[in-house]
Protein backbone atom coordinates (compact mmCIF):
# COMPACT_ATOMS: atom_id res chain seq x y z
CA UNK A 1 0.00 0.00 0.00
CA UNK A 2 2.84 2.38 0.82
CA UNK A 3 4.24 2.28 -2.71
CA UNK A 4 0.80 2.75 -4.27
CA UNK A 5 0.15 5.69 -1.98
CA UNK A 6 3.42 7.34 -2.96
CA UNK A 7 2.53 6.97 -6.64
CA UNK A 8 -0.34 9.41 -6.13
CA UNK A 9 1.06 12.95 -6.59
CA UNK A 10 0.88 15.05 -3.45
CA UNK A 11 -1.47 18.02 -3.18
CA UNK A 12 1.04 20.74 -2.27
CA UNK A 13 1.06 22.46 -5.66
CA UNK A 14 -2.73 22.42 -5.85
CA UNK A 15 -2.99 23.77 -2.31
CA UNK A 16 -0.64 26.62 -3.24
CA UNK A 17 -2.70 27.51 -6.31
CA UNK A 18 -5.89 27.39 -4.26
CA UNK A 19 -4.46 29.66 -1.55
CA UNK A 20 -3.02 32.16 -4.05
CA UNK A 21 -6.34 32.40 -5.91
CA UNK A 22 -8.17 32.77 -2.59
CA UNK A 23 -5.83 35.58 -1.55
CA UNK A 24 -6.49 37.37 -4.84
CA UNK A 25 -10.21 37.07 -4.14
CA UNK A 26 -9.62 38.30 -0.59
CA UNK A 27 -7.71 41.36 -1.76
CA UNK A 28 -10.28 42.26 -4.40
CA UNK A 29 -13.17 41.77 -1.95
CA UNK A 30 -11.47 43.88 0.72
CA UNK A 31 -10.92 46.71 -1.76
CA UNK A 32 -14.52 46.38 -2.92
CA UNK A 33 -15.63 46.67 0.71
CA UNK A 34 -13.60 49.87 1.23
CA UNK A 35 -14.71 51.42 -2.05
CA UNK A 36 -18.39 50.71 -1.40
CA UNK A 37 -18.04 52.34 2.03
CA UNK A 38 -16.45 55.35 0.32
CA UNK A 39 -19.27 55.57 -2.20
CA UNK A 40 -21.88 55.34 0.56
CA UNK A 41 -20.24 58.15 2.52
CA UNK A 42 -19.92 60.41 -0.53
CA UNK A 43 -23.52 59.92 -1.60
CA UNK A 44 -25.05 59.74 -5.04
CA UNK A 45 -23.06 62.76 -6.23
CA UNK A 46 -19.79 61.01 -5.37
CA UNK A 47 -16.69 60.53 -7.46
CA UNK A 48 -17.54 58.94 -10.80
CA UNK A 49 -14.00 57.57 -11.13
CA UNK A 50 -14.30 55.78 -7.77
CA UNK A 51 -17.59 54.29 -8.90
CA UNK A 52 -15.94 52.85 -12.01
CA UNK A 53 -12.97 51.54 -10.04
CA UNK A 54 -15.35 49.90 -7.57
CA UNK A 55 -17.20 48.19 -10.41
CA UNK A 56 -13.91 46.88 -11.85
CA UNK A 57 -12.65 45.63 -8.48
CA UNK A 58 -15.97 43.95 -7.76
CA UNK A 59 -15.86 42.21 -11.14
CA UNK A 60 -12.28 41.05 -10.50
CA UNK A 61 -13.35 39.66 -7.14
CA UNK A 62 -16.31 37.89 -8.75
CA UNK A 63 -14.16 36.26 -11.43
CA UNK A 64 -11.33 35.34 -9.07
CA UNK A 65 -13.95 33.83 -6.75
CA UNK A 66 -14.94 31.37 -9.44
CA UNK A 67 -11.29 30.63 -10.17
CA UNK A 68 -10.52 29.99 -6.52
CA UNK A 69 -13.50 27.62 -6.34
CA UNK A 70 -12.09 25.61 -9.24
CA UNK A 71 -8.62 25.46 -7.69
CA UNK A 72 -10.07 24.53 -4.31
CA UNK A 73 -12.03 21.61 -5.79
CA UNK A 74 -8.94 20.44 -7.69
CA UNK A 75 -7.04 20.43 -4.41
CA UNK A 76 -9.89 18.66 -2.59
CA UNK A 77 -9.99 16.00 -5.32
CA UNK A 78 -6.27 15.30 -4.85
CA UNK A 79 -6.58 15.16 -1.04
CA UNK A 80 -9.38 12.60 -1.24
CA UNK A 81 -7.41 10.59 -3.79
CA UNK A 82 -4.36 10.53 -1.52
CA UNK A 83 -6.35 9.43 1.52
CA UNK A 84 -8.00 6.71 -0.53
CA UNK A 85 -4.60 5.40 -1.66
CA UNK A 86 -3.41 5.44 1.95
CA UNK A 87 -6.31 3.27 3.08
CA UNK A 88 -8.16 6.17 4.70
CA UNK A 89 -10.96 6.69 2.19
CA UNK A 90 -14.13 8.62 2.98
CA UNK A 91 -16.55 6.30 1.17
CA UNK A 92 -16.61 8.25 -2.09
CA UNK A 93 -14.35 8.41 -5.10
CA UNK A 94 -12.43 11.69 -5.54
CA UNK A 95 -14.71 12.62 -8.43
CA UNK A 96 -17.82 11.75 -6.43
CA UNK A 97 -16.62 13.88 -3.53
CA UNK A 98 -16.17 16.87 -5.84
CA UNK A 99 -19.67 16.43 -7.30
CA UNK A 100 -21.14 16.80 -3.81
CA UNK A 101 -20.06 20.45 -3.92
CA UNK A 102 -21.89 21.05 -7.21
CA UNK A 103 -25.27 19.31 -6.89
CA UNK A 104 -28.00 21.78 -5.87
CA UNK A 105 -29.44 21.34 -2.34
CA UNK A 106 -27.01 18.48 -1.68
CA UNK A 107 -24.27 21.10 -1.53
CA UNK A 108 -25.97 22.76 1.43
CA UNK A 109 -24.95 19.88 3.73
CA UNK A 110 -22.75 17.22 2.12
CA UNK A 111 -19.55 19.28 1.65
CA UNK A 112 -19.48 19.99 5.38
CA UNK A 113 -19.71 16.31 6.30
CA UNK A 114 -17.12 15.43 3.66
CA UNK A 115 -14.66 18.02 4.89
CA UNK A 116 -15.15 16.80 8.45
CA UNK A 117 -14.49 13.20 7.33
CA UNK A 118 -11.38 14.28 5.43
CA UNK A 119 -10.05 16.23 8.41
CA UNK A 120 -10.62 13.30 10.77
CA UNK A 121 -8.96 10.85 8.40
CA UNK A 122 -6.01 13.16 7.89
CA UNK A 123 -5.38 14.34 11.43
CA UNK A 124 -7.83 12.78 13.86
CA UNK A 125 -10.89 14.04 15.70
CA UNK A 126 -9.01 16.67 17.71
CA UNK A 127 -7.55 18.17 14.58
CA UNK A 128 -10.95 18.22 12.89
CA UNK A 129 -12.42 19.98 15.92
CA UNK A 130 -9.61 22.56 15.88
CA UNK A 131 -10.60 23.61 12.36
CA UNK A 132 -13.99 24.86 13.61
CA UNK A 133 -15.63 23.53 10.47
CA UNK A 134 -19.10 24.37 11.77
CA UNK A 135 -18.16 28.06 11.81
CA UNK A 136 -16.54 27.75 8.37
CA UNK A 137 -19.64 26.16 6.89
CA UNK A 138 -21.89 28.64 8.67
CA UNK A 139 -20.13 31.46 6.81
CA UNK A 140 -20.55 29.49 3.58
CA UNK A 141 -24.31 29.21 4.19
CA UNK A 142 -24.41 32.92 5.03
CA UNK A 143 -22.85 33.61 1.64
CA UNK A 144 -25.46 31.43 -0.09
CA UNK A 145 -28.24 33.32 1.72
CA UNK A 146 -26.78 36.77 0.96
CA UNK A 147 -26.32 35.85 -2.68
CA UNK A 148 -29.95 34.74 -2.95
CA UNK A 149 -31.16 37.99 -1.34
CA UNK A 150 -29.03 39.93 -3.82
CA UNK A 151 -30.53 38.03 -6.77
CA UNK A 152 -34.09 38.66 -5.54
CA UNK A 153 -33.45 42.36 -5.02
CA UNK A 154 -31.81 42.83 -8.42
CA UNK A 155 -34.20 40.69 -10.47
CA UNK A 156 -37.50 41.36 -8.71
CA UNK A 157 -37.51 44.39 -6.41
CA UNK A 158 -35.21 46.64 -8.47
CA UNK A 159 -35.97 45.20 -11.89
CA UNK A 160 -37.61 48.27 -13.43
CA UNK A 161 -36.61 51.28 -11.38
CA UNK A 162 -33.05 50.25 -10.60
CA UNK A 163 -31.43 49.98 -7.19
CA UNK A 164 -31.56 53.04 -4.88
CA UNK A 165 -28.03 54.41 -4.42
CA UNK A 166 -27.78 53.85 -0.67
CA UNK A 167 -29.30 50.36 -0.90
CA UNK A 168 -26.92 49.36 -3.71
CA UNK A 169 -23.93 50.55 -1.65
CA UNK A 170 -25.10 48.71 1.47
CA UNK A 171 -25.66 45.54 -0.56
CA UNK A 172 -22.15 45.86 -1.98
CA UNK A 173 -20.72 46.29 1.52
CA UNK A 174 -22.58 43.27 2.90
CA UNK A 175 -21.58 41.00 0.00
CA UNK A 176 -17.93 42.09 0.12
CA UNK A 177 -17.78 41.58 3.90
CA UNK A 178 -19.27 38.09 3.66
CA UNK A 179 -16.82 37.14 0.90
CA UNK A 180 -13.88 38.44 2.96
CA UNK A 181 -14.93 36.31 5.95
CA UNK A 182 -15.59 33.28 3.75
CA UNK A 183 -12.28 33.55 1.93
CA UNK A 184 -10.31 33.88 5.16
CA UNK A 185 -11.96 30.73 6.49
CA UNK A 186 -11.17 28.81 3.31
CA UNK A 187 -7.52 29.89 3.40
CA UNK A 188 -7.19 28.65 6.97
CA UNK A 189 -8.82 25.28 6.24
CA UNK A 190 -6.69 24.65 3.14
CA UNK A 191 -3.42 25.60 4.84
CA UNK A 192 -3.98 23.55 8.00
CA UNK A 193 -5.35 20.49 6.24
CA UNK A 194 -2.55 20.56 3.70
CA UNK A 195 -0.02 20.70 6.55
CA UNK A 196 -1.50 17.43 7.89
CA UNK A 197 -1.38 15.87 4.44
CA UNK A 198 2.28 16.87 4.21
CA UNK A 199 2.97 15.08 7.49
CA UNK A 200 1.25 11.94 6.24
CA UNK A 201 3.30 12.11 3.05
CA UNK A 202 6.51 12.55 5.03
CA UNK A 203 5.67 9.47 7.11
CA UNK A 204 5.17 7.41 3.95
CA UNK A 205 8.44 8.61 2.47
CA UNK A 206 10.19 7.68 5.72
CA UNK A 207 8.81 4.15 5.44
CA UNK A 208 6.13 4.52 8.10
CA UNK A 209 2.38 4.12 7.89
CA UNK A 210 0.66 7.48 8.40
CA UNK A 211 -1.89 7.59 11.20
CA UNK A 212 -3.92 10.49 12.59
CA UNK A 213 -2.05 12.22 15.41
CA UNK A 214 -4.84 11.41 17.88
CA UNK A 215 -4.20 7.72 17.32
CA UNK A 216 -0.44 8.19 17.52
CA UNK A 217 -0.75 9.93 20.91
CA UNK A 218 -3.12 7.25 22.20
CA UNK A 219 -0.70 4.53 21.15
Amino acid sequence: MRQLALEVPDSRARALRAVVSLLITLGASFLSLLFHVGLLLMGEEGDEALEKITAVVTTVGFLSGYGSRVYFLMWFHRVVRQLQAQGAGIGLTPGGAVWMWLIPFVNFVKPFTLMKDVAEKAGGARFAASLHLGLWWGVQLLFYAADQVKRILVRVVWKEGGAPWDAACVLGIVMALVVVLLTLSYVRVVRELQARMDRRRAALEAGNEPVPEDEAVAA
